[in-house]
């Protein structure tokens, strides 16, 4: 008797590994128009100019730009141990690693992705490094051209990519502050020492909301709005950049930066009202009508009648007639704030918790 129970467990273990593991990937890719991360299998032999991991609408790495050491990326083991690939400063887990061999060195790698569409958001995770020197720092770009805005050269010749935002540590002029085009803010490199998220969104198609969070510290997270650098609607952001040229890297200082991940998240369904585009009519919301009544800002879902781009009190009576309602919500009726899964991934979701279940049971069983 106790081996029929043996085996039927055993067979739905297999399922249930299978299964749960189909849940928390359907999960945690929904509304992900793209997705990659060092943890990808094609970086199981280091990081190379070509490598072209993940999901969605990425392309390969390039490291053009590059300059006078010729490697200056690497994977990073994340098991901190205290040498070259292994920096005990990284703390993500495994992780791309740019870093200078010699004072000079620039080290870029950047990569293609499908023109980022109003409303979609950029999602970055990095640590970056604390060491500091004049002159010098590191930087996250959002260009048009297809390419890595390089000087000193080293780059693809003929190729002609136009800066649109980046976001940046500056030694000469803010003393280890972040800053972007917006001007600087209130986050220096310390602050997210432990690693951060950038989200990066496109608000209209000459605007952005950026959002930079500590890991460490989601409540000093901060969020500035802006124009493009270069706000042409004809030539869209296709191609994200990392640019970093610091202090020499040192295994026992904090030299070096590490990128865990970077994803694309589809724009939100039209709620609205949702003027903070989180899924729901909300305080935040009134925030950000606030801030922006008179001035020309591309308010998502805009009421019929309004002046397109410039935020009027019609926008406060949209917000307040629709406060409560998520993505979800009818436009007859007021939804509380609850996100609901998506009808296959709830499905996987309870054949996981059924696992779980069963798991207990059999523990049960062969212990008798």
């Amino acid at each position: 008797m106790s081996d029929t129970w043996r085996n039927l467990f055993r067979r739905l273990a297999a399922v249930c590994l299978v299964t749960a593991t189909s849940a928390w990937s359907c999960a945690a890719s929904y509304a992900q128009v793209a997705f990659d991360s060092a943890d990808d299998v094609a970086y199981a032999n280091g990081w190379q100019e070509g490598d072209d991991g993940g999901s969605g609408s990425f392309g390969p790495w390039v490291f053009d730009g590059t300059y006078a050491s010729a490697v200056q990326q690497r994977m990073d083991d994340g098991l901190n141990g205290g040498s070259a690939g292994s920096s005990t400063f990284n703390n993500l887990g495994k992780a791309w690693s740019l870093f200078n061999p010699a004072a000079g060195d620039f080290a870029r790698a950047g990569r293609s992705m499908s023109p980022l569409a109003v409303g979609q958001t950029v999602r970055i995770v990095f640590d970056n490094p604390t060491v500091r020197q004049l002159f010098r720092g590191y930087s996250v770009k959002f260009n048009t051209g297809g390419g890595n805005l390089c000087s000193g050269g080293g780059c693809t010749p003929g190729t002609s990519p136009t800066l649109k935002y980046k976001i940046e540590r500056l030694e000469n002029f803010n003393n280890g502050q972040w800053a972007d085009t917006a001007g600087p803010f209130a986050l220096f490199d310390t602050d997210t020492d432990r690693g951060a998220r950038i989200d990066f969104t496109l608000s209209s198609a000459t605007t952005y909301e950026m959002k930079m969070t500590p890991l460490d510290n989601p409540a000093g997270a901060v969020v500035t709005n802006g124009s493009l650098s270069n706000p042409s609607a004809a030539s869209p952001i296709n191609w994200i950049e990392f640019q970093f040229f610091n202090t020499p890297s040192a295994a026992g200082s904090d030299t070096d930066f590490f990128i865990k991940s970077m994803q694309i998240l589809a724009a939100p369904p039209a709620v609205p009202g949702d003027y903070s585009r989180n899924g729901t009519v909300d305080a935040a919301d009134y925030v950000v009508w606030r801030e922006r009544l008179g001035t020309t800002f591309q308010l998502p879902n805009e009421v019929a009648g309004s002046t397109p781009g410039l935020v009027t009190d019609e926008d406060f009576t949209a917000w307040k007639a629709r406060f409560g309602r998520t993505s979800g919500a009818g436009t007859g009726s007021a939804q509380t704030a609850t996100a609901v899964p998506e009808a296959r991934t709830l499905a996987y979701l309870i054949a996981a918790l059924v696992c779980t279940h069963a798991a207990v049971v059999r523990r049960f069983r062969l212990d008798r």
